[in-house]
């Protein structure tokens, strides 16, 4: 019974996660401190003084 709740949780956890959606980051490249952005590819997290920390992958061009 409890291998059936784990597989339960951990399904609801990915399902929720890649439904997700943030925020894009503000054109002039401020934020609000404490808030996840997306630069369009890469996550970007808002530190103090309004300046974004984010991710460095690899992104390639979408697909129309």
């Amino acid at each position: 019974m409890l291998w059936k709740f784990i597989i339960f949780a951990v399904l609801f956890t990915v399902i929720t996660a890649a439904t997700v959606q943030l925020e894009p980051l503000n054109a002039d490249g401020t934020c609000e401190p404490g808030r996840s952005y997306s630069d369009g590819c890469n996550t970007c997290i808002c530190a103090a003084r309004d300046m974004p920390m984010c991710t460095q992958m690899l992104c390639y061009p979408r697909r129309s």
